[in-house]
C-alpha cells in the first residue's frame, strides 16, 4: 500500500504587470504597444493582440483662465490600414496654449466622469475580458506646431491566474496524474473600479464558476485533453481573469492516479489506481495588475518496502 499526499494551494504572483504604450498628433492621432503571454492561453490584451480591439478617449481642454470643456467623450478608436483612427467628422486640432487632459478604457462601462475624464468603470467578469485604463501626462500644453502624440500607458486593472500541478511522487515516472475540469468558484461577478481608490466591494453569484480546463502538454484554444503528468510540471489549458479583491474561493478538480507508468486515454480505466474529487475553500486576495499561479501537487509519498531480518533456527525436539 503507498501513501497519496496532496498539498494545500499556494499562490505565487508570476509578474506584476503588462503596460501598453498609446499615443496621438496635430489632428489628434493614436497608437499602440502592450507585452508578454505564457503558455497557457493567455486571454489578456498585449502588443501582439491589441490592434484586434477598440478603445474609448475622453478628452478635455482648457485655455488660461477659461472654462473646462469636453472635446472627446467615449470617442471609439480603432486599427486599420496600419494606424488608430477615430471618426473622421470628429476630428479634433490642437489650439496653441490650451492645455489638454486625456484618458482612455479598453472595455468596462465608464459610469461617472471627473473633470471630463472616467473616474468609475463598471465591470462584469466572464473570465475572458480584460480591463484596461490609460491617463495620459496631466495639463499638456499645445504648441502652434510640432505637438506630440498624446502617449497613453495601459495598465491591466483586473488579476489574471493559472493551475500549474507538479508530480511529487518519489517514483514519478512510473506513477503519473491526471488531472481534469480544475473549476474556480466564490469568485465577484461584478464590481465597480475608482480611478481613486480601486476597486469597490464585489457582487456574486453562486451559479458563476470560472473553468480553467484540464493539466495539459500544449494548451488550444479549444480546450486540449488532460496529460498524464510524470516529472514535469504542467499548466492548465487557460488562464483566466479574475475581479481582484478578498474573495473566499472554491477551488475543484479530479485527480486520477496511474500506476505503471502506463496511461491511455482511450481506455482511462485501464491501470487506474485512486480517483479523487478535489475541493477546497480558502480566502484569498487578488491584487489588480498581478497574476497568479495556484500551485497543486500531489504525489504518492513513502513505499511500503518489506526485508527479511532472519530465519529463525528450529528447536531441537529430541528422539521420537
Amino acid at each position: 500500500m503507498k501513501k497519496l499526499f496532496i498539498a494545500v494551494l499556494s499562490m505565487a504572483t508570476l509578474a506584476s504587470c503588462f503596460q501598453s504604450e498609446f499615443a496621438v498628433d496635430q489632428a489628434i492621432d493614436f497608437n499602440t504597444y502592450v507585452g508578454s503571454t505564457t503558455k497557457a492561453i493567455d486571454p489578456s490584451i498585449d502588443n501582439d493582440n491589441i490592434t484586434d480591439y477598440s478603445f474609448f478617449v475622453w478628452g478635455t481642454t482648457q485655455q488660461t483662465g477659461g472654462p473646462l470643456v469636453p472635446i472627446f467623450e467615449k470617442e471609439e478608436v480603432s486599427y486599420s490600414a496600419g494606424e488608430w483612427n477615430y471618426d473622421v467628422n470628429n476630428t479634433k486640432y490642437w489650439i496653441a496654449g490650451n492645455k489638454y487632459n486625456f484618458a482612455a478604457v479598453v472595455n468596462g462601462e465608464v459610469k461617472t466622469l471627473a473633470n471630463g475624464l472616467p473616474k468609475t468603470i463598471d465591470y462584469t467578469a466572464d473570465g475572458v475580458t480584460d480591463l484596461l485604463y490609460a491617463r495620459s501626462t496631466a495639463d499638456i500644453v499645445a504648441k502652434a506646431s510640432g505637438n506630440d502624440k498624446v502617449g497613453f500607458t495601459f495598465s491591466h486593472l483586473l488579476s489574471k491566474a493559472v493551475f500549474t500541478f507538479t508530480n511529487t511522487s518519489l517514483n514519478n515516472v512510473d506513477n503519473l496524474y491526471v488531472v481534469e475540469n480544475i473549476q474556480i468558484s466564490g469568485l465577484g461577478t461584478k464590481a465597480t473600479y475608482d480611478i481613486a481608490t480601486g476597486w469597490g466591494a464585489s457582487t456574486y453569484d453562486p451559479a458563476y464558476v470560472v473553468n480553467f480546463g484540464n493539466i495539459v502538454e500544449t494548451a488550444t484554444n479549444t480546450g486540449a485533453p488532460a496529460v498524464a503528468v510524470s516529472n514535469v510540471a504542467r499548466q492548465s489549458n487557460y488562464e483566466r481573469l479574475l475581479i481582484p479583491g478578498t474573495h473566499t474561493i472554491k477551488i475543484t478538480c479530479t485527480i486520477k492516479l496511474y500506476l505503471n507508468g502506463s496511461y491511455d486515454p482511450e481506455h482511462p480505466d485501464v491501470n487506474r489506481g485512486q480517483l479523487i474529487n478535489y475541493e477546497k475553500e480558502f480566502p484569498v486576495t487578488l491584487a489588480p495588475r498581478t497574476a497568479y499561479n495556484f500551485a497543486l501537487s500531489a504525489g504518492l509519498n513513502e513505499e511500503i518496502d518489506f526485508k527479511v531480518n532472519k530465519v529463525n533456527d528450529w528447536k531441537v525436539g529430541g528422539n521420537l
